[in-house]
């Protein structure tokens, strides 16, 4: 199921975003598309829709990760998992409205990006099935 599984990172910082797939990449994940600006992660959504989104909140251009999904239409519920160095309430309350899987700290270790992403796959699972999340 990981080498399958399709999953776009998003992080404009390249320090961060290396460190998150190397981590992906060691835990077996391997159907991997990056992005490192608002602009590139918008293109690829309108390409295709992955499988699970992992994203930066803060993003360039004073863009976050609220404003990619307000400017592609998600038409399939994909699972979304933020990722940030900063936490407070405010983000936490504004990141509601996209329903993410989990809101994870930048650096998150192996096992709970592993164990996020197998929750995001339960959910792919139960909404292919119809069943009731």
């Amino acid at each position: 199921m990981k080498s399958n599984l399709s999953i776009l990172v998003i992080d404009d910082d390249k320090f961060h975003l290396d460190i998150l797939v190397s981590k992906l990449k060691s835990l077996k994940y391997s159907n991997l598309r990056l992005a490192n600006s608002f602009s590139e992660a918008t293109n690829s959504l309108m390409e295709s829709m992955p499988d699970i989104i992992i994203t930066d909140y803060y993003l360039d251009h004073n863009k976050t990760a609220l404003d990619i999904f307000k400017n592609v239409n998600m038409n399939y519920p994909t699972p979304i998992i933020i990722i940030s160095s900063y936490f407070n309430h405010e983000v936490l309350n504004q990141i509601q409205e996209i329903h993410p899987i989990d809101f994870l700290s930048k650096n998150v270790s192996e096992f709970e990006l592993d164990k996020t992403i197998m929750l995001s796959c339960n959910k792919l699972e139960k909404i292919a099935k119809n069943t009731p999340l």
